[in-house]
């Protein structure tokens, strides 16, 4: 088996991304503003300006910019979305485990009245904790915390298999507007958005391709998608918007589903053209 002329794809692209960068006197400005202006025009992003791009992600803004992006490809919900765990800052260590807990619970196909309750008592368990300890963070901290929070009750609720409970659970906890992530099989993030997570996320999203996520990587870098990072490329660092902006617009110059050829079907048959 082997990919149709891909070693000949990923030249194009890089040359493509090389073109692009050194057509452009500041470097800075090449990796975030013609991202975050394409972005912009199509309407995936409401940013007024690029004072920001510079700046890590708000999961907020995260997710809008994620489902935006995802109505604007028209990408199909599906199953098996790669997720890795997201990097907690020294205060969310310390409810790491229960947030291991929820996920696992939310990452279920379906849940018992019983253990959408578990659910429920953790959540309510790190909101009287935030609570106790809102001095110590910050107002960002705390409202990606709670967003949290919401996004799983919400989904361990749509998950009860019993019907009536379902309901009168769904018809009492506050709804949600990113109830989409859901449908797409996203699990909210608790701690920080890395730029790793991010890039395999949407593998998983926008590829019918299963691969590991060291394979992953390797696709995007050796295809130009990551021109612009030293040798570690960075990638356990917190999401920007410069880069996820960026990300997105190289991403439509990179093949995530190949045609796969069979070379044993390769050969000397003669192509007869019928008139």
């Amino acid at each position: 088996m082997k990919k149709n002329g891909s070693k000949r794809i990923k030249a194009v692209i890089v040359l493509t991304i090389l073109i692009s960068m050194f057509s452009t006197s500041v470097f800075a400005a090449w990796w975030g503003t013609p991202g975050y202006e394409w972005a912009r025009e199509r309407r995936i992003t409401s940013m007024a300006s690029t004072s920001a791009l510079n700046n890590k992600v708000s999961h907020e803004n995260f997710y809008t910019i994620l489902i935006n992006y995802l109505h604007y490809k028209e990408v199909t919900p599906k199953n098996g979305v790669i997720q890795n765990v997201s990097s907690l800052n020294s205060f969310n260590k310390a409810l790491g485990g229960i947030v291991s807990e929820i996920d696992s619970y939310i990452s279920r196909t379906s849940l018992t009245p019983a253990e959408y309750r578990i659910v429920d008592t953790y959540i309510n368990h790190i909101d009287k904790t935030l609570d106790d300890q809102k001095s110590l963070l910050t107002r960002d901290n705390l409202k990606d915390m709670h967003l949290y929070m919401d996004i799983a009750r919400y989904k361990a609720a749509t998950l009860i298999d019993d019907y009536s409970y379902r309901t009168y659970v769904l018809a009492r906890i506050k709804p949600t507007k990113y109830s989409e992530l859901i449908r797409y099989n996203i699990r909210p993030y608790f701690g920080d958005i890395t730029r790793r997570e991010f890039l395999v996320l949407m593998f998983s999203l926008l590829s019918n391709r299963t691969l590991s996520q060291e394979a992953i990587i390797t696709e995007f870098n050796e295809s130009g998608v990551l021109i612009g990072y030293d040798g570690d490329l960075w990638l356990d660092k917190n999401l920007t918007y410069a880069e996820m902006f960026t990300f997105l617009r190289r991403f439509e110059t990179f093949d995530f589903n190949p045609v796969v050829e069979d070379s044993s079907s390769s050969g000397d048959n003669e192509i007869i053209e019928v008139r």
